[in-house]
């Protein structure tokens, strides 16, 4: 198991203030299965710290030298695209994505928010609402176990799959024209102009 450029940040992409976000890739050798425990803490305290709501998006989920699929626990609902190759069991207590198409191509872009259209249709996007801990299965079926450099999942807590923060309240009327006359010492009757 390997966690790669993590880094966690608030907000949506700018600065917005609606969520924390992380990301980076689990890499697995073929043929494996791994079972990871997942724990939001508080930097000074170290307790366990529920956040109110937010997302993990999981892509390059594909197959070739081995299928890559993952089943989570405590996600509130998932999201994938309406094109997508992830095929989903919902049969068990936790649902399972597991992908269909062969060798998704790279994105151009590694960053999760520019994927196109092939990487957003191998990916998955969970949202978490009330939780501190869950656990997440990485699994790599068959393939060749010789491949030096297995698989990898990526994940991040933000993706352009789905709009993921809240919509801003609409514009304000345009304040009226500067400046306004002085205030009347007498109540003028209304209604007033």
């Amino acid at each position: 198991l390997e966690f790669r450029r993590v880094l966690f940040r608030s907000g949506c992409w700018p600065g917005s203030s609606a969520g924390t976000y992380l990301g980076g890739r689990i890499q697995l050798q073929n043929a494996a299965s791994i079972t990871t425990d997942w724990e939001l803490r508080g930097t000074v305290s170290g307790n366990l710290v529920a956040m109110p709501s937010f997302v993990l998006a999981f892509t390059d989920l594909d197959t070739g030298w081995g299928s890559e699929w993952l089943s989570a626990t405590g996600h509130s609902s998932y999201y994938l695209e309406p094109t997508t190759t992830v095929q989903v069991d919902t049969t068990p207590v936790n649902p399972t994505f597991k992908a269909t198409a062969a060798n998704v191509p790279s994105a151009t872009n590694p960053d999760p928010r520019y994927m196109g259209q092939a990487q957003k249709d191998a990916s998955v996007q969970l949202t978490y609402t009330n939780t501190a801990s869950w656990q997440i299965t990485f699994t790599i079926d068959g393939g060749a176990s010789q491949r030096p450099d297995g698989r990898g999942f990526g994940f991040a807590g933000w993706s352009n799959m789905q709009e993921t923060c809240s919509p801003t309240n609409s514009p304000t009327k345009a304040p009226t024209k500067a400046p306004t006359g002085a205030p009347t010492k007498i109540p003028t009757k209304s209604p007033t102009n």
